[in-house]
């Protein structure tokens, strides 16, 4: 701690720890002030660094500013000896009553605030300019994105609506059959307006592929060849599968058989295709059970082989039993709930019986 006596009849109570330089400035006639308040014990915020600066003589301030600048300069650093001799050329009517050894703390520990203050906006700035930084891979796959998006755009809407219709079966069949050979994987989707789905796949073999030692070797390429109605992503949707996906088998057309009238459960024919050993694939034939309205979060799935229609309708007579109900019409030996089904369902589904 160091007072010095200013020239307006005030003292400067100066803190000169290591850890923190402060200044508070009182009078003579009310010089009762506690430790607490002059010991610093945090870093120097803006506000508290202004006001310092702030009761200081412009001679001392313009002092600070250049041992500040000195520590700025990674390739110098401010000394005792550095800044005594910055001192040294100020006035001493100019440093606003502080002595020598006062004024050179001064510059020590307020130019090291002011230069970590500065280094810290110029690390923010860099920062801040970095975010928008991008290498020139992501702006390679940025531009590519933009010239695909932008000959999309340009396609007519007919095609653009085709294109769609291949994405979805290409992406279905993706995840349920095995692709990507190392001679490459073609694709070929074909739309048809009959109910004559399939689904092939087949491999070749190129010689031209690996070099080197392994020159000469087969590399095997698949071929993808996939036939299905326009339409599949609205039925198989309407079924109840969205993606057209079901417990790794993707369905190629499902032919609705019958329907109840409140869209609870739905009985469709599906052909399907299932994954086989390595480039496999098996088409099958059988029958899809929807419980549920399939737009519902209840809404669930199942899918038989075979075109046998007797379990079917137990399970869903089971199904229709315990879950749609009706209120009986009141009457003095009826009044409760009574499980049933609507007529017209249960002769539809008397037709499988």
């Amino acid at each position: 701690m160091k007072c010095v006596n200013t020239m307006h009849g005030e003292w400067i109570l100066w803190d000169l720890s290591p850890d923190r330089l402060s200044a508070r400035t009182f009078n003579q006639t009310n010089s009762q002030i506690e430790p607490k308040q002059l010991i610093q014990g945090y870093r120097m915020s803006k506000n508290q660094l202004t006001r310092r600066m702030s009761q200081l003589s412009p001679a001392m301030r313009a002092a600070v500013i250049r041992a500040a600048e000195v520590v700025g300069d990674e390739t110098d650093i401010l000394t005792r000896k550095r800044a005594l001799a910055i001192v040294r050329s100020v006035p001493k009517a100019e440093r606003g009553g502080l002595t020598q050894a006062a004024a050179v703390d001064l510059l020590l520990q307020t130019g090291k605030e002011i230069a970590s203050i500065r280094l810290q906006r110029r690390r923010l700035r860099k920062l801040d300019a970095s975010k928008d930084f991008k290498t020139r891979t992501a702006e390679a796959q940025e531009a590519g994105e933009r010239r695909r998006l932008a000959c999309r755009l340009a396609a007519p809407l007919e095609q653009r609506l085709k294109q769609a219709r291949e994405e979805a079966v290409k992406n279905a069949a993706k995840r349920v059959m095995n692709w990507g050979a190392p001679a490459g994987t073609e694709w070929r989707i074909r739309l048809s307006a009959t109910d004559d789905v399939d689904y092939k796949l087949t491999t070749w073999r190129d010689y031209t592929v690996y070099h080197g030692r392994y020159q000469g070797w087969a590399a095997k390429g698949d071929k993808h060849a996939i036939t299905v109605r326009p339409d599949w992503k609205t039925r198989v949707t309407q079924a109840g599968c969205k993606g057209g996906l079901l417990k790794a088998r993707m369905l190629l057309n499902v032919e609705p058989v019958s329907a109840c009238t409140q869209g609870t459960w739905a009985l469709y024919r599906a052909v399907y295709a299932e994954r086989g050993r390595g480039y496999q694939v098996h088409i099958k034939r059988g029958i899809f059970i929807r419980f549920g309205r399939y737009d519902s979060t209840d809404c669930s799935t199942k899918l038989r082989e075979g075109e046998d229609f007797t379990k079917a309708y137990k399970m869903l007579d089971r199904f229709v039993r315990g879950k749609v109900k009706k209120v009986a019409t009141p009457g003095p030996s009826n009044l409760a709930q009574e499980d049933f089904m609507p007529e017209e369902d249960w002769e539809a589904l008397s037709e499988f019986s």
